[in-house]
């Protein structure tokens, strides 16, 4: 605005602009709202991250088997996890909460359930499997997701009780349980992973999508 005044200016009174002083003045008057302008754009860059949003999925593995005599971490899905694991993705697809990156347990059964739940996305997300995951407290699930690039705005947990339970209701403030399959859906705008996960009870609910409530 201020250069479009100074052009209409000399085009009046060209004649004014030949003192080198006034002409110095002009340029600093310029070099300054330059920089106003540069520091008013690097602010609202810093609010736009600042006010990212974040969107958590805490998913407890589907229905798994206690036959064949294997180990808890080796244990497979059965026949209801099997077909539960997809129903809950296509749920996801729906309420239009697909994940850019999946951290998982690397448990037998939670491999599955993903193994399982990917087919049904239209995109492959990152997967990393755990092992620091597997039957992981609040804090492994903290350290977890604070590795995570600020760039991903949904990132799904794929694990255990009583750690998904006890992290959703820490983050939520709420009284929070999941049987197997079931997904929380939790979201908060922050400016990063890694400090958003202390803000305890401010995490907003969106719901638990359980197989036996969907259609």
């Amino acid at each position: 605005m201020t250069l479009l005044l100074y052009i209409l200016a000399y085009q009046k009174q060209p004649i004014l602009w030949r003192s080198e002083k006034l002409f110095s003045i002009v340029i600093t008057v310029l070099l300054i709202e330059q920089l106003s302008l540069n520091g008013l754009i690097e602010q609202l860059e810093k609010m736009n991250k600042s006010t990212q949003l974040k969107r958590l999925i805490l998913m407890r593995h589907a229905k798994s088997s206690w036959k064949d005599g294997l180990s808890d971490h080796q244990r497979t899905l059965n026949k209801r996890g099997r077909k539960n694991a997809p129903l809950i993705a296509n749920e996801l697809i729906q309420l239009d909460w697909e994940p850019d990156l999946v951290l998982s347990s690397d448990a037998s059964r939670t491999r599955e359930t993903w193994e399982l739940m990917s087919e049904q996305f239209t995109q492959s997300p990152k997967t990393i499997f755990l092992n620091s995951l597997y039957l992981a407290g609040i804090r492994d699930i903290r350290d977890a997701i604070a590795q995570a690039d600020d760039q991903y705005s949904t990132i799904m947990l794929i694990g255990h009780n009583p750690g998904w339970e006890q992290a959703a209701s820490f983050l939520t403030g709420q009284d929070i349980w999941f049987t197997t399959a079931n997904a929380a859906l939790l979201s908060i705008t922050h400016e990063s992973w890694e400090k958003a996960l202390h803000n305890q009870g401010t995490w907003e609910l969106h719901q638990v999508v359980r197989p036996k409530e969907i259609d």
